[in-house]
């Protein structure tokens, strides 16, 4: 069945036909890094692949727009939603300036990015990046990791088996509290005689303000991901306000001229934020909250609050051509509606 499907949406009369699916709605897709390398990070998207997308895109009609202005087509009587996409990438990366961002111009595509604003200000940086350093600068071939109240050891004498335990292990760091996880960063680097440095190394760097305006000046628009990144539901109630509201601050005093008050929650599945947050990034006057669950954005999401979306799905993006088909055709409505 699957093998059917991968072969249906290929087909280009087909996808046209599947097109219809999508109106009503649109695919907010959600992406992080990105590579001009065949053998780049598993993690991160290929450029090349990236441009025939949305080459892909142009030559079916497909309406590529921005969020802010997908927020407001929500709210309206009559949604002009037919074959929409929005692109959206967190972090901040700075892959994303030196790679996407010229792609995405290529295009005439508009972007929005969520970043966080301490990692660009160079006082932090994202925790699963410190993890996968420790594991890959010269460990030690076997470890004994504390998480929680749980001990695992850690075979790291292959790449392969590095890839296993940091994503292993970064499954595990979201399940305890955000001060714990801080207290297990500390205790690895103890454990594994490794020295983390106090700015992110060039793998892990992020894009410099004046990058970032640079990209705002030719249309990309910001938007705020919190400070540090924390998953909100894992820290108390003034760090949790604190985290939404000095990123949007900053995020306006940086790049005055490409933010937008649309916040994305770091992680972004519902475990990841409550009530709690939603009722801060309400009360302070955004127009919408980006969530990481997979579905489609249309009006149903706006009818019990107009206008004020706070939990929006996304899409993630995937390099498969097939898989991305899927998801603009509206053909992944079927199948989430199949698997549910």
């Amino acid at each position: 069945m699957k093998g059917l499907v991968r072969f249906l949406v290929g087909r280009p009369a087909v996808g046209s036909l599947l097109a219809a699916l999508s109106r009503g709605r649109a695919a907010i897709f959600m992406l992080h890094r990105f590579t001009d390398r065949i053998d780049g990070p598993a993690d991160a998207h290929n450029i090349d692949v990236l441009r025939e997308r949305l080459a892909y895109l142009r030559r079916h009609g497909y309406d590529v727009i921005d969020l802010a202005t997908l927020v407001h087509r929500l709210s309206e009587p009559a949604p002009r939603l037919y074959k929409t996409v929005v692109f959206t990438v967190d972090d901040g990366y700075r892959d994303f300036f030196d790679l996407a961002a010229p792609v995405f111009a290529e295009f005439g595509y508009p972007v929005t990015v969520f970043v966080a604003t301490g990692f660009i200000d160079g006082d932090s940086w994202n925790w699963w990046d410190k993890v996968e350093y420790m594991l890959t600068h010269r460990p030690p071939p076997t470890a004994t990791l504390t998480v929680g109240k749980e001990q695992v050891t850690v075979d790291l004498t292959e790449p392969l088996r590095q890839e296993h335990w940091h994503q292993y292990l970064c499954s595990k760091l979201k399940t305890i509290s955000n001060n714990d996880k801080l207290a297990a960063l500390a205790d690895w680097a103890q454990v594994l005689d490794t020295m983390i440095p106090s700015r992110a190394p060039d793998d892990y760097s992020p894009m410099t303000w004046l990058q970032i305006n640079q990209a705002a000046a030719s249309g990309v628009k910001f938007g705020p991901h919190t400070v540090t990144h924390p998953i909100l539901s894992q820290v108390d109630d003034a760090d949790s306000a604190s985290e939404i509201l000095q990123s949007w601050a900053r995020l306006q005093e940086a790049c005055p001229d490409g933010a937008v008050p649309i916040f994305c929650y770091p992680n972004g599945d519902r475990g990841s934020f409550g009530d709690r947050e939603i009722a801060t990034i309400r009360d302070s006057g955004f127009m919408a909250a980006m969530a990481a669950e997979p579905g489609y954005a249309d009006p149903s999401i706006v009818k019990s609050d107009p206008g004020a979306p706070f939990a929006i799905p996304r899409m993630s993006y995937s390099d498969d051509r097939a898989a991305f088909i899927q998801v603009v055709t509206g053909l992944e409505r079927l199948k989430m509606a199949w698997r549910s």
